[in-house]
């Protein structure tokens, strides 16, 4: 592999564990073998408290996991405050051997458990700033390789502004994750159903409101595969909608809606789906939304108390109380899952079973009602 190859794939496999913190012992390990090393290790520390991580590739887990433990040690915050800000360096040249800096650090816990059973005596250091975070990388050589090559420091230095952008967007792509914790959060607060779904339009949450509904209602299924309707031919128009959302394409301009009959009750379920582009619920994976409202639920009153009231049958009662709500006679009735001309035919027998002359009137005698 080329010099130019090289460190394209290294750059690729930085980028990848920056979305996929698991694959970064793998993406180090590459990297020291790569400039003759044997193993590399990463130390981050959060600015605002202070907490720090790390990670280190070809190393065993459970002394990596001992590391992170030494790295408060003052000999070793030392040390890393001499990591070069603008390129890479070597031990030998940062620490002198008969030193006092050299003596604490050669004594204490950090290099006494994870730098001498290595045989780690030679190190190319440098030290990454990305905002809140600041990064220290460390690849190490044993002793008997000798210091590294004018080859091995160049192809550090080529591979330097691609580690800086990964660690970088390492860090936003948590911040945005945390976001979207809080996000699915606040959704599962919701009265509204909200199902996300990810590029493979497999489940990735569903909050308390969809849950609840799914499980009482004779028309959703909801699993680990996702939303299905089990009408046969609404969930082929339901699958086709998905398809539409998650497309590599420019989202769809009108709004993928289904209304959706149901037994038992003249509300249909109705839903809506559409394609996420907010950055946090993205980050999370969720590529889809769907949302779920039940209109049997949310209204003010109940269509029982209609009917009873007016002497209204159920669909009259369905399209009253839709109605009620602020919807549109067109929307409405698109809803309901009826043309325009029979919700024009039942609004005009409602109104007269209700003795409204108009349809601002017909709310008032509902809203009264209502209280």
């Amino acid at each position: 592999m080329g010099a130019a190859d090289l460190v394209f794939d290294l750059a690729d496999r930085f980028y990848e564990a920056a979305e996929d913190p698991a694959a970064m012992p793998e993406a180090l390990t590459r990297l020291a073998l790569s400039t003759g090393g044997h193993h590399a290790v990463t130390a981050e520390q959060r600015q605002a408290d202070g907490v720090w991580g790390a990670a280190a590739g070809n190393v065993d887990p459970a002394l990596s996991q001992r590391m992170l433990g030494t790295l408060g040690d003052e000999s070793v915050r030392i040390w890393l405050g001499r990591f070069p800000r603008s390129g890479w360096d070597r031990m030998c040249h940062m620490v002198p051997v008969d030193t006092p800096l050299s003596r604490a650090l050669y004594d204490s816990q950090f290099y006494a458990d994870f730098v001498k059973p290595l045989g780690g005596h030679h190190a190319a250091l440098t030290a990454l700033d990305v905002g809140e975070t600041r990064s220290f990388l460390s690849v190490f050589r044993p002793e008997e390789l000798g210091d590294y090559e004018p080859e091995a420091m160049g192809l550090l230095e080529a591979v330097r502004p691609h580690l800086a952008r990964a660690f970088r967007l390492r860090r936003q792509l948590t911040a945005a994750q945390s976001g979207a914790c809080a996000g699915f959060g606040m959704l599962d607060r919701m009265r509204t159903a909200v199902v996300l779904l990810d590029r493979r339009l497999q489940l990735l949450f569903a909050n308390r409101a969809a849950q609840d509904l799914a499980a009482a209602s004779d028309v959703l299924v909801l699993d680990g595969f996702g939303l299905r309707l089990r009408a046969g031919g609404y969930a082929r128009h339901f699958q086709a909608m998905l398809a539409a959302a998650s497309a590599d394409v420019a989202p769809p301009e009108q709004a993928l809606r289904l209304a959706v009959p149901r037994d038992g009750s003249p509300f249909p379920l109705l839903l809506q789906v559409e394609r996420l582009e907010t950055p946090g619920l993205r980050a999370a994976g969720a590529n889809v939304g769907i949302f779920i409202d039940d209109p049997g639920v949310t209204l003010a009153v109940d269509a029982a108390v209609l009917s009873e009231a007016f002497g209204l049958t159920p669909r009259e009662a369905a399209l009253a109380t839709a109605l009620a709500r602020g919807g549109a006679p067109k929307q409405v009735a698109f809803e309901l899952c009826m043309s325009e001309g029979t919700a024009k035919t039942h609004l005009k027998r409602i109104l007269d079973k209700a003795g409204a002359h108009r349809t601002a009137e017909l709310i008032s005698l509902i809203g009264g009602l209502s209280r």
